[in-house]
């Protein structure tokens, strides 16, 4: 093709043919060049501000360009010396030079790189390094093949959410287990405890017999305890609190914990005298004493020490209770639990309320036990905090909001028992323990009838409607439920009922008038007492 020709053909191009007018051009041109800045500002904008990291290579590992997100994800000083040394030396970000051969292995093969997830380190300063997990998708460069876009996101914060989801499908499994179990194995315990309480009301001048039924008495509270530390994971609605003094819970835990703590190991008590009460559920309060001490002392069993268990009153400022976002000003109770063990790493010390994060050796327990005390202080308003120094020991402090309220005089044992002459249904699918109970009641001077069938107690309700006065169910049972039976009483009078539960998150009275309580299991006969007449002078036909 000629000169002539190509200059005609430009001429066209560009609009200065003989068809067109030399005024015509420029403005043409000028609106070409303005069109291309608006699509270069666009995408400048588009890079500039994208969260997405972006960069572009050359196989020589020289940046050619950069954007801002880039820059944050690897927290580079803006400083041109340090971005110049992050660009002569990119790779030595990432943990080893695997990841770099494997990346670039892929990329010469594919041409791309999908989803390639890796970890980067962070020089910040020369004592501390940042962990930042990334998602790196890229691609060879389609106008310069000698080059590679990288597209880098940081995913640290959404692989932390996804632990922390699979902790709670972890949890969520665990609650749904327990749920399943509890029942039947607080029906065993029921069974176990009736008998104890049973045994202990008959005179026995055998020390030793006395001695291992008190044997059983503890065990059984402490198998107990375990069953309400796995419901606690499990609970969907909120246990139930009272006025409580602290005092009284720490002193019976540690008479429980006692017998197991090794004898090198000091218990020591510093409580402040001038108690206030705070609103808690007690068997909760409970766990966090065991779950505490049990760890201090697992710290000091080979070396010996000592666990001081320290009560006081304390006063938060609102610039005190900054430091503590769950608290507000105010007065509180700070329970302390101080050991002298050998202390907690730094390195783990922000892991250690997390669930399924242990250090015990197997055998020494599930590691799920401060996972449980961090749930339950939070349930109660509280904050929980920790000092720990390596090979100096620990001290756990943990703030209970106080409140106005004075706790009720607590049920003694035995001796304030109180039973009657009054007739009672008694139902429950599980044979042994529907005979322990009947004898506990009997024990107590009732009429019992009973029965493991619902349908069968229901069709004798119908015939002797009158001559019942309360009515103790179980809540789970084939067949017919406690609740279903108490439908059905309810049509035919106001007997009020009683319901017994190893464990259910889904009892609601508030459409079944006659149920007046639920009892959770294992049944103590304190508890049970102390519940018929409680519910049989209210209610009384």
């Amino acid at each position: 093709m000629s000169e002539t020709n190509n200059n005609d053909i430009l001429k066209e191009l560009i609009g200065l043919g003989e068809s067109s007018s030399k005024k015509s051009y420029y403005p043409k041109l000028q609106e070409k060049i303005e069109e291309l800045e608006e699509e270069r500002r666009k995408f400048w904008e588009i890079f500039e501000y994208s969260p997405i990291g972006i960069i572009q290579m050359d196989f020589n590992h020289s940046i050619i360009m950069l954007n801002q997100s880039f820059i944050k994800i690897l927290n580079i000083d803006l400083d041109a010396d340090v971005i110049e040394l992050y660009k002569n030396d990119f790779w030595s970000l990432f943990e080893s030079k695997e990841i770099e051969n494997s990346f670039f292995e892929t990329l010469q093969k594919n041409g791309e790189v999908k989803d390639f997830e890796t970890v980067i380190v962070l020089k910040l300063d020369k004592n501390l390094e940042k962990r930042v997990e990334i998602l790196i998708n890229s691609k060879l460069s389609e106008a310069r093949k000698e080059c590679f876009e990288l597209y880098i996101q940081d995913i640290t914060q959404t692989k932390k959410l996804k632990n922390q989801l699979l902790q709670s499908q972890k949890l969520e499994s665990i609650g749904t287990l327990s749920a399943g179990i509890a029942h039947d194995f607080n029906n065993i315990l029921s069974v176990i405890r009736g008998n104890i309480d049973f045994a202990g009301g008959v005179k026995n001048d055998n020390n030793e017999l006395v001695s291992i039924i008190n044997e059983i008495d503890v065990a059984t509270q402490k198998a107990q305890d375990i069953v309400a530390q796995l419901l606690s994971f499990s609970r969907k609605n909120s246990v139930e609190k009272t006025a409580i003094y602290i005092n009284s819970i720490i002193k019976e835990s540690i008479k429980l914990l006692r017998a197991s703590i090794p004898k090198n190991i000091d218990i020591v008590q510093d409580l402040d005298l001038n108690e206030e009460a705070i609103l808690a559920n007690p068997t909760q309060i409970h766990q966090i004493i065991i779950n505490l001490v049990t760890n201090a002392s697992h710290a000091m069993e080979k070396k010996g020490g000592k666990i001081t268990i320290k009560t006081q009153i304390v006063y938060f400022s609102s610039l005190d209770s900054k430091k503590y976002i769950d608290l507000k000003e105010g007065c509180y109770l700070k329970l302390s639990i101080i050991d002298t063990g050998h202390g907690i790493p730094p390195s783990i010390k922000d892991k250690i309320f997390d669930p399924y994060f242990t250090t015990k050796e197997v055998g020494k327990g599930t590691g799920m036990g401060l996972s449980v005390v961090l749930g339950i202080v939070k349930n109660h308003l509280g904050a929980i905090d920790l000092y720990t120094e390596e090979g100096k020991g620990s001290e756990f402090k943990i703030y209970f909001p106080l409140i106005k309220e004075r706790p009720k005089e607590y049920i003694k044992k035995n001796n304030s028992i109180i039973g009657g002459n009054e007739k009672i249904l008694l139902v429950d699918d599980e044979e042994s323990l529907l005979k322990i109970e009947k004898k506990i009641l009997q024990k107590l001077g009732y009429t019992v009838f009973d029965f493991s069938n619902p349908i069968n107690a229901l069709e004798y309700f119908k015939q002797h409607v009158l001559k019942i006065d309360l009515v103790i169910s179980d809540l789970t049972m084939p067949k017919m439920s406690g609740e279903e039976l108490s439908v059905e009483i309810s049509k035919l009078s106001e007997t009020p009922i009683i319901i017994c539960t190893g464990f259910s998150n889904q009892t609601d009275s508030s459409n079944i008038k006659n149920i007046k309580k639920y009892i959770e299991k294992p049944l103590t006969i304190e508890v049970l007492a102390f519940s018929i007449r409680d519910i049989l002078s209210k209610y009384a036909k």
